[in-house]
């Protein structure tokens, strides 16, 4: 079983907007228009855009569209790094994410 659709969208606007395809500024088409090239449902169209919302790509206007931010959050990688004398980190290493839940009425979060 494949990635949903979501991801998929949000990962195919996320490459435009990193390569330089979409400058700072550029409007992304509308829901419809996008859920149109896609092949997919507005919901889907949505849940892609929440996404690249997350990652901090783009930002929405109310009443005049999704845009591409001035200051995507990108990872900016330095080649030298100085471990001092450990060992350097392998890629799957640094890229770890936790997934948390926070239960209905009890504040803490709790680690699954």
């Amino acid at each position: 079983m494949g990635e949903p659709a979501y991801v998929t969208v949000a990962g195919k606007y996320a490459r435009r907007i990193r390569s330089g395809d979409l400058g700072p500024g550029s409007q992304l088409p509308s829901y419809a228009e996008l859920a149109q090239q896609n092949g997919v449902s507005d919901i889907v169209v949505r849940k892609a855009i929440e996404l690249l919302q997350g990652q901090g790509l783009v930002r929405s206007v109310r009443r005049r569209g999704i845009f591409v931010t001035h200051r995507p959050m990108l990872v900016a990688c330095r080649p030298n790094d100085n471990y001092r004398g450990r060992k350097r980190p392998s890629a799957t290493s640094r890229m770890r994410v936790s997934r948390f839940s926070v239960s209905r009425g009890n504040s803490r979060l709790r680690k699954i």
